[in-house]
């Protein structure tokens, strides 16, 4: 019975594993724009990292101010993976959770673009 549990959260460690593989490893069909990965891991002690699907991401305007509506949103995928098609220019990236990070997005540029939910690193570039 313990070797069956113990299997099983193996197996749970490895498909989350791959499941962010997956998504790290896949490239966004788009022009321009920003596209990444959507993560998540518990905040009580080392847990997996694991993919964050039906995640908000939304892009505003670089000189954004409070209450101000999103120029562009979209939510990752069942894998993790999102991307949003925007014109070349400077923008505010947002989680649902409110962290944002500047973002310049170049003409004929996709800008690989990773966030992890939880208290550490939040949004990184890949």
């Amino acid at each position: 019975m313990n070797s069956a549990r113990t299997f099983l959260i193996s197996l749970s460690l490895f498909t989350s594993a791959c499941g962010v593989e997956t998504c790290r490893q896949r490239s966004s069909a788009l022009e321009t724009g920003v596209a990444g990965c959507t993560t998540t891991r518990s905040d009580v002690g080392p847990g997996p990292v694991q993919v964050a699907p039906n995640f908000e991401v939304q892009v505003f305007e670089r000189a954004v101010t409070e209450g101000a509506s999103p120029l562009f949103t979209t939510k990752s995928d069942d894998d993790g993976f999102y991307e949003l098609a925007v014109p070349a220019g400077a923008y505010r990236l947002c989680a649902s959770s409110d962290r944002c990070v500047e973002l310049d997005v170049a003409s004929a540029q996709v800008v690989r673009m990773n966030y992890q939910h939880s208290r550490g690193p939040g949004w990184s570039a890949d």
